[in-house]
């Protein structure tokens, strides 16, 4: 295994963390085969990675399997999850309202 750090993720995140070095990367969406995710994890958890990023849609896949990671106590891998459209959409969304912009104003500016 090459690195210290693999990634279960959609196919362009896949392309990006390939081109960054990232050596373990598993392609995976929904609606691909859940055992495999499942398999792969579970490899990746025993390997000594210490970090995982994960796809929101794996994250969700593997919610059990996070769970019980993170009750047993072990701290790694360390497991960073990357938004999904709908997340970075919501996010943008409380940005703007947040700095004023769902009104066409900017907080503490002029129109």
């Amino acid at each position: 295994m090459k690195g210290n750090i693999c990634a279960a993720v959609d196919a362009s995140s896949a392309l990006g963390l390939k081109l960054a070095g990232v050596g373990d990367v598993m392609t995976w969406t929904k609606g691909d085969d859940a055992p495999r995710l499942r398999d792969w994890f579970r490899t990746m958890n025993r390997s000594g990675m210490g970090v995982m990023v994960l796809s929101s849609q794996a994250a969700e896949q593997l919610s059990a399997e996070l769970l019980e990671k993170r009750a047993s106590g072990r701290v790694t891998p360390v497991v960073v999850v990357l938004p999904g459209e709908e997340e970075d959409r919501r996010t943008r969304e409380m940005m703007r309202r947040a700095v004023g912009l769902d009104h066409g104003t900017v907080k503490g500016g002029r129109s």
